[in-house]
C-alpha cells in the first residue's frame, strides 16, 4: 500500500531499539524514516506507566519480553502508546521524516511533528539527542550515513539489512563500514525479526548502536563564523512579498528569505557562546520566551539552536495565511480552517517541496470547502431570525425540482447589524464592531465568486464605515451592494447586479437538488417538460439564459468578458486558492 520498502517495525525489534538508548539526557529524538511511527510508538511505550509492567519485578531492570509479547497481543500496548495521560517523566519532543504524504498524514494523527519528506536531502540544522531508524532495506547504509553526518552529538539506533554490512560491495557500504569502527558502534544481527511482523520477510537484521560525543568547545566553535552574510541574501523579500505573489519564483522567494533567517539565527546563536566562555554567570541568551542555561555547553547550545528553529518554521509557514495570493478567496471561517490545517505543517523544513506539497493538499479539498463557503452564506442570508420578523421577506418560495420548499434569495436581503448606532446617545456610532466587518467582508468574497473572481475596489464593510463617520445610514454603495441601517438593530443589503445574484440562487439551487444539475447550463429549448416547470417557477421563461458563470467550482472553466469594470474587453478568470506561482 505505502510501497515496495515499507516493512513497519514489529514492536518487539522497536522495544529493542529504544532499550539500547541511554534515555537520561533525551530531549530531542528524530525518526530519519517513519513510516507510520512504529519507532516514536516504542519510545511512547516505553516513558509510559505500562512500560514498568513488562520489568521482572518492580525493582527489576531486566526487561520481561513474554510479558511484552503479551501486552501486545491483548491490546495493552497500543492503548498504552495512545493515553497522553500514561506518560511519566518529562516531556520529549518526538520527530518524524517521512516521504510519504498519506504517511505523514498518520503520523501527524498521532502527534508526532513532521519535520520533513526526504531524509536523504534534508539539510536543516537540528540536533537531535537521539536518531532512531528502519530506512529502507534497498539503501539503508545512505540514510545511517546521513544522520551520522549530521549528528554532531548524541545517539543512533538503526536496523539496516545485514547485507548491508556482511556484504560491502558498494562505496556506500564501505564508507560506512568505516565510519562505524571509527565510532566504535555495536552491531547485533538479527534472523526472523520479520517474520511476525505486519509485513512478513525472512531478511536479516543488523541491529546498529551509535554513541558519538562530541563537545561544543571541542568542534563547533572552531568552525563558526561570525559572518551573518555569506553573500547568497540579497535583500528585498518583505518588498517582493508585498507585490505580485502569483510569479513563479514566489515559493524561491519564501525558502531563500527562510534560509538567510535561519543561518543568521544559528551563527548569532554560536557567536553568542563562543564570546560568551568567559562571562556565561552574568549572561544568558533568550529564544522568545525561553532562556536555556542548564546542562553542559553542548546541551545548552543544542537546546537554543532547536528552540530558534521551531520558532522560525512556526513563523514562516503561519506568515503564509496573511499572503494575500493564497488567501484572497477565502472567507474567515476558510481561514481558520486552513490555519489549522498549515498548522500541522509548521514543524516541517521550509523547502520548496514541502510548500507545494501543503498547496496540493489543500487544493484537493478547496471545491468543497469552497461548496461549502457558499452554502453556509446561502443558509445565513435564508435564515429567519424571531426578533426580526422582516427576514422572512429574505426569500421567495418556489415549486423546486424535488421539493416543494424550495427558495431562493430575493434581491434585498435584511440581517442583524446588532450595534452601529450608540446605545446612550442614539446617534451612529463611529466604530465598526469586528464581527459585523468579518461578517460583511466574507459576503462580499462568496458574491465575487460569481463575478469571475474580481476583488472588489469598494468594499461594503469600508463604505458602511466611511458613511459612518459622515453621519449616513442610507443608500450606501459598494461594488455589489447598496446598504441601509436602522436602530432597531437591521442592515438591509440590495444586490446591484442581479446577474450575480442569479448565478448564486442556481448554484446553491442545484446544489440541495432544488433545480435541476444543469439549470443554466443548457437551453430552454434542450429542456424536458419538467424541467420547463421548475424555470417557470424559478424565474420565467422570458427571464431563462445559459450562464457559464453559475458554477465557480472547477477551476479556469471559463472566461468572461468584463462589463462595467476595468478596460473594454478585458476578460476574467476565477482564481483558485491553488495559484499559480505555489503551483508552478
Amino acid at each position: 500500500m505505502f510501497g515496495e520498502q515499507f516493512y513497519p517495525t514489529p514492536p518487539r525489534l522497536a522495544m529493542r531499539q529504544i532499550l539500547s538508548i541511554d534515555w537520561k539526557d533525551v530531549n530531542f529524538v528524530i525518526d530519519g524514516q517513519a513510516g507510520k511511527g512504529d519507532l516514536l510508538d516504542a519510545v511512547r511505550f516505553y516513558r509510559s506507566y505500562s512500560f514498568s509492567d513488562c520489568l521482572e519485578s518492580p525493582r527489576s531492570l531486566e526487561f520481561d519480553w513474554d510479558k511484552f509479547d503479551e501486552m501486545v497481543q491483548s491490546g495493552e500496548y497500543a492503548k498504552a502508546v495512545d493515553h497522553e495521560s500514561n506518560r511519566r517523566g518529562r516531556d520529549i519532543t518526538l520527530a518524524a521524516m517521512e516521504i510519504d504524504t498519506n504517511l505523514q498524514a498518520v503520523l501527524r494523527a498521532k502527534q508526532y511533528k513532521v519535520l520533513g519528506a526526504d531524509f536523504l536531502t534534508y539539510d536543516a540544522p537540528d540536533q537531535p539527542d537521539v536518531f532512531l531508524m528502519n530506512p529502507p532495506f534497498a539503501n539503508g547504509e545512505l540514510f545511517l550515513l546521513n544522520a551520522i553526518d549530521r549528528l554532531f552529538s548524541g545517539q543512533i539506533s538503526c536496523q539496516l539489512n545485514a547485507q548491508t554490512i556482511k556484504n560491502p560491495n558498494t562505496n556506500a557500504r564501505r564508507e560506512l563500514l568505516k565510519k562505524l569502527e571509527q565510532l566504535d558502534a555495536k552491531i547485533e544481527f538479527i534472523e526472523d525479526a520479520y517474520l511476525d511482523a505486519e509485513r512478513k520477510t525472512g531478511v536479516e537484521i543488523a541491529l546498529i548502536y551509535i554513541n558519538k560525543q562530541q563537545s561544543v568547545e571541542e568542534s563547533i566553535f572552531e568552525q563558526t563564523t561570525d559572518k551573518a552574510n555569506d553573500g547568497q541574501y540579497s535583500g528585498g523579500f518583505e518588498e517582493k512579498a508585498s507585490q505580485d505573489l502569483v510569479h513563479g519564483d514566489r515559493i524561491r522567494a519564501i525558502v531563500q528569505r527562510y534560509n538567510h533567517q535561519r543561518e543568521q539565527g544559528v551563527n548569532t546563536i554560536m557567536s553568542f557562546y563562543k564570546q560568551s566562555a568567559e562571562v556565561r554567570g552574568f549572561l544568558s541568551l533568550r529564544v522568545s520566551e525561553a532562556e536555556f542555561n542548564q546542562g553542559t555547553l553542548t546541551q545548552i547550545v543544542k537546546a537554543s539552536t532547536n528552540a530558534f528553529l521551531r520558532q522560525l518554521r512556526h513563523k514562516t509557514w503561519m506568515d503564509m495565511m496573511d499572503d494575500p495570493a493564497l488567501t484572497k478567496f477565502l472567507t474567515s471561517a476558510a481561514k481558520k480552517r486552513y490555519r489549522k490545517e498549515l498548522l500541522s505543517y509548521s514543524d516541517m523544513d521550509v523547502t520548496e517541496r514541502n510548500i507545494r506539497a501543503f498547496v496540493v493538499s489543500i487544493s484537493q479539498a478547496y471545491p468543497e470547502e469552497l461548496k461549502k463557503t457558499i452554502l453556509d452564506l446561502f443558509d445565513s442570508l435564508t435564515s429567519r431570525h424571531a426578533w426580526y420578523p422582516e427576514t422572512a421577506n429574505n426569500v421567495h418560495y418556489f415549486n423546486g425540482w424535488a421539493s416543494n420548499k424550495a427558495h431562493k434569495i430575493n434581491h434585498r436581503v435584511v440581517m442583524p447589524h446588532f450595534n452601529l448606532f450608540d446605545n446612550y446617545s442614539g446617534k451612529i456610532s463611529h466604530y465598526m464592531p469586528c464581527g459585523l466587518t468579518e461578517r460583511l467582508d466574507d459576503i462580499e468574497k462568496v458574491i465575487s465568486y460569481f463575478d469571475g473572481g474580481r476583488v472588489a475596489t469598494t468594499k461594503l464593510s469600508d463604505a458602511i464605515f466611511s458613511a459612518m463617520k459622515n453621519g449616513q445610514s442610507r443608500a450606501i454603495e459598494s461594488d455589489y451592494f447598496i446598504a441601509s441601517f436602522f436602530k432597531k438593530g437591521t442592515l438591509h443589503l440590495t444586490f446591484r447586479n442581479r446577474d450575480v445574484l442569479r448565478r448564486f440562487n442556481i448554484f446553491c439551487g442545484a446544489a440541495k437538488s432544488w433545480i435541476p444539475p444543469n439549470y443554466g447550463k443548457k437551453s430552454y429549448a434542450e429542456m424536458s417538460p419538467e424541467e420547463h416547470q421548475v424555470v417557470q417557477a424559478f424565474e420565467g421563461k422570458e427571464d431563462y439564459k445559459v450562464d457559464p458563470m453559475v458554477d465557480p467550482i472547477t477551476p479556469h472553466s471559463h472566461q468572461v468578458e468584463q462589463s462595467g469594470h476595468g478596460e473594454p474587453g478585458q476578460t476574467l478568470q476565477l482564481e483558485m486558492f491553488a495559484c499559480e506561482g505555489f503551483q508552478q
